[in-house]
């Protein structure tokens, strides 16, 4: 069901189209990563998993990054990922979309020029307190019950210019924030 929302979101924006590359740095995220290449794979679009990123990304439509869920958790670092990092900002400053989850690479983790591209403010680190997210934008009137990883969810909030498109029910904090500005397309999340 939460894979579907993000199938939604790509069409919703007029981007769906074939190929998409999901990355999973340290091979955190697997969960998610299978089952956003499941939903894609059902719907036509050829995805592929890898554990490593870098050069230039021009050929794909779309990337996912699953980062994970505290405890096993990504944190991207600007001096270990540097190539990663500028690999997916020269993608977006070409018309890329991205995706990325992570539980803690908003408000926790130190900030990269490609959590910067996303537009969104990390307002706590949170807890384990997730439970029903709602959809809202795009999403409005969708919701589903949260059961993946639940552990310092960050709690987000939009930038100037970005929106919130996913929200939990109680206690209630932006948990979806999405971002266009006629170059590029972002979606960050911080659940699974």
């Amino acid at each position: 069901m939460r894979s579907t929302f993000l199938i939604i979101f790509f069409v919703a924006l007029n981007v769906f189209s074939q190929t998409a590359l999901i990355w999973t740095p340290n091979n955190n995220g697997q969960s998610s990563a299978q089952a956003i290449q499941s939903s894609l794979s059902h719907n036509g679009v050829s995805a592929q998993i890898n554990s490593n990123v870098g050069g230039s990304l021009d050929s794909y439509d779309y990337i996912f990054v699953c980062l994970g869920v505290h405890p096993n958790t990504y944190s991207l670092n600007a001096s270990v990922n540097e190539n990663e990092i500028n690999s997916l900002v020269n993608y977006l400053n070409n018309g890329g979309r991205v995706y990325l989850e992570g539980g803690d690479t908003w408000a926790r983790d130190a900030q990269t020029e490609l959590q910067q591209k996303f537009y969104i403010r990390g307002e706590a680190d949170g807890a384990g307190d997730l439970q029903n997210i709602n959809g809202a934008g795009c999403f409005s009137g969708r919701s589903f019950a949260y059961s993946g990883a639940n552990s310092f969810i960050d709690r987000l909030a939009p930038r100037e210019g970005a929106t919130i498109f996913f929200t939990n029910s109680a206690p209630a904090y932006a948990c979806g924030v999405g971002y266009e500005n006629g170059v590029y397309r972002t979606l960050g999340v911080s659940f699974e």
